[in-house]
């Protein structure tokens, strides 16, 4: 238990450990591990977690445990010893557009306090940062007037959308202020250079995307992978008092795919270039940050980057909030497990130790306690 003045977070033992397949190039929480071998060994194909538990069964004897203590305390001491916690508001009109559960377990992780948003278009002034996931309908005028206001007076907002899913006039609005656009239509981003999706022998997925990241204080000391998940592009188009700052993007042969309808094949463009897939618009003291790929923010993305995703996006919150990214105050080095484990050999030396050093003393003041008496009858 990590106590502070106002408040406190405790932490299971299990939450301090991660797993590490080198072989399969995966890194898990203990939670996900453990989800991860249960989905498999109950045979429940629908779970998310039954591919990983099935590989991991497989290749077992890559699976390494890691001690990540240090960094979790860590994270748990600047909660507790923290003046004020940032005010992160989630709206979410229905259950498809809520955000991945491990996206708010690492939100509640990086010590942000959450908090549903019932209205947008009654947004509280003292959210700090809201948060709005793939909308399946577009905003009613009164919610594109409340985000317009909120925006308005220096309010921030991460926004996540779909392929197909930004086709909103009203929302098309308010991200217009800001220079930003999408075209019409339903269509993928996808990548051409081997380098930059995701493939293997016999299979590849070229709108698996590792992203092109821009440098900018969110990469700050940021040394990792980002995986963006079948997304679609961002257009710009510069506007007077608008600060545009494109993060990620493919390379130069990217291309889309482009569908007529929903249920029809698609079509790749023969064009090649760079495409935008998140980018970050500032006016006055409001911000806007816009991911064209909820993928992007899943669970499933983040451990195949290897955590890279969500620490990208916590290092983003951070900005849009106005956070220091500081350097945690003790280093979080994984370190293996099998290092805080002892030799059988030097275990029995220190049993030995341990039993003759007190057994010595006893001795020893038995005999001068003999001594003492002999003394005093003589």
């Amino acid at each position: 238990v990590v106590e502070g003045p106002e408040r406190y977070r405790q932490i299971a033992v299990e939450e301090m450990t991660y797993y590490e397949n080198a072989q399969l190039g995966l890194t898990l929480s203990a939670a996900e591990y453990q989800y991860s071998l249960l989905a498999y060994q109950s045979g429940d194909t629908q779970n998310e977690y039954y591919t990983y538990g099935q590989y991991l069964t497989l290749y077992s004897t890559y699976t390494k445990a890691y001690f990540d203590g240090n960094a979790v305390l860590s994270r748990a001491a600047r909660f507790v010893a923290a003046e004020t916690i940032p005010y992160v508001g989630v709206f979410s009109a229905d259950k498809a557009t809520m955000p991945d559960t491990a996206l708010l377990s690492m939100m509640e992780e990086y010590g942000y306090g959450l908090r549903g948003v019932p209205k947008l278009s009654e947004i509280p002034t003292e959210c700090d940062l809201l948060v709005l996931i793939a909308p399946k309908t577009d905003l009613s005028e009164s919610e594109a007037a409340g985000l317009r206001a909120y925006l308005a007076g220096g309010g921030r907002l991460l926004l996540a959308t779909a392929p197909g899913g930004a086709d909103h006039p009203n929302l098309r609005a308010v991200l217009a202020e800001y220079g930003l656009s999408a075209p019409t239509g339903l269509h993928i981003v996808c990548e051409d250079d081997p380098n930059y999706f995701v493939h293997g022998e016999g299979y590849a997925y070229p709108y698996y995307i590792w992203s092109h990241l821009a440098s900018h204080a969110i990469t700050t000391g940021f040394d990792a992978e980002l995986l963006t998940i079948s997304a679609h592009a961002i257009t710009l188009r510069p506007i007077d008092g608008v600060r545009q700052t494109p993060l990620l993007y493919t390379s130069s042969k990217g291309f889309v795919v482009e569908y007529a309808s929903e249920g029809s094949s698609g079509k790749p463009s023969e064009d090649r270039d760079k495409y935008l897939t998140a980018v970050l618009a500032e006016k006055g003291d409001s911000a806007l940050l816009w991911i064209s790929s909820t993928g992007t923010l899943s669970d499933f993305a983040n451990v195949q980057s290897k955590g890279g995703n969500y620490l990208w996006l916590h290092n983003a919150m951070d900005y849009l909030m106005d956070i220091s990214t500081e350097t945690l105050p003790i280093t979080g080095e994984l370190m293996p497990t099998d290092v805080l484990r002892v030799k059988v050999g030097v275990l029995a030396a220190f049993c030995v130790i341990g039993a003759l050093v007190p057994i010595g003393v006893l001795a020893a003041g038995g005999v001068r306690l003999r001594l003492r008496k002999k003394r005093s009858l003589s």
